[in-house]
């Protein structure tokens, strides 16, 4: 993948329904050239799939991360069953070194303990850090869905990027009503279309970083900077703890080897205080609060 995939895969993940002209216009290329990017992220399995999805604000919730170490007895299959079956629970990826790492969305300080002793209660668990995260520009608004939004949007779980015609077809509304809809849904914050995405599925390797900074020499801000400026092309995106000075840092390159080179200039900043590279397999994904509140509301508007 290159600068214009990862902004592509950037674009889709706000919107999966932004036009190909649209992306186009973005990178000086032709909307057939975008459309042929995308449909071969789709083909390798980098795009594992386009959604439509409640915000974390739509159940008061916000996104957590949990790192589970275990003593290496457990059937590695099993557990990430066992750890996806919390409600909590969205995605469940195995690390390296008989760990594993989980997302999800916690609502409120006890739901988050309680998250953490369900993870420590499973067997072959040693340990858990579990972090809340800091809002991101996916986290929403809580708004009030009207039946006629919600008959949109059952269209659209069907499939994120079905034409808006067909949606007025099925809903018996115009297409310019039909538009609106969607767009108001959008502006809402109580849905996000977008993509779930397997960025090792590419010709590269994905890798954390976890870093802790010091706050005595240094800031997110610092740590954020120095990464996108340093690895501007690599970098995909933070994960913030909420609760600590924390940063996961995601990345993608070219070859193994880079990921040292990337984590050992990192452990050379002044602000820096410690740098863990996280190796891992693909996530699965699990029905957790969130989709399971969608459910029902489409069902309780006889959806």
């Amino acid at each position: 993948m290159d600068e214009i995939d990862k902004g592509i895969l950037f674009g889709m993940l706000q919107n999966c329904r932004t036009p190909y002209r649209t992306l186009a216009q973005q990178f000086n290329m032709t909307a057939n050239a975008v459309k042929k990017r995308v449909q071969k992220l789709v083909d390798t399995g980098v795009i594992v799939k386009f959604t439509a999805e409640l915000s974390p604000a739509m159940v008061d919730g916000e996104n957590c991360l949990a790192v589970i170490f275990t003593d290496g007895g457990e059937d590695a299959d099993e557990l990430v069953q066992k750890i996806g079956s919390h409600l909590l629970i969205r995605e469940v990826g195995i690390l390296s070194g008989s760990s594993y790492l989980a997302m999800g969305t916690h609502i409120g300080s006890e739901s988050l303990r309680d998250l953490g002793s369900f993870l420590r209660g499973i067997d072959n668990v040693k340990s858990v850090e579990l972090h809340g995260l800091v809002k991101d520009a996916l986290h929403g608004r809580k708004t009030i869905l009207t039946k006629l939004q919600l008959r949109v949007l059952h269209c659209l779980v069907e499939d994120p990027r079905m034409s808006t015609r067909k949606i007025s077809e099925i809903t018996g509304l115009t297409v310019r009503r039909t538009r609106l809809t969607i767009n108001k849904l959008l502006d809402s914050g109580a849905v996000s279309l977008g993509i779930r995405w397997n960025l090792s599925a590419g010709e590269g390797f994905v890798f954390l970083l976890k870093i802790r900074w010091d706050d005595k020499t240094g800031s997110l801000g610092n740590v954020l900077l120095f990464i996108s400026e340093n690895f501007p092309v690599a970098f995909y995106g933070p994960l913030v703890s909420a609760t600590e000075s924390i940063v996961f840092a995601v990345f993608v390159v070219k070859q193994f080897k880079d990921a040292d080179s990337i984590s050992k200039k990192i452990t050379q900043a002044p602000f820096v205080e410690t740098c863990q590279a996280l190796f891992g397999r693909p996530q699965k994904s699990f029905p957790d609060i969130r989709s399971t509140h969608l459910t029902e509301l489409l069902k309780n508007a006889g959806l």
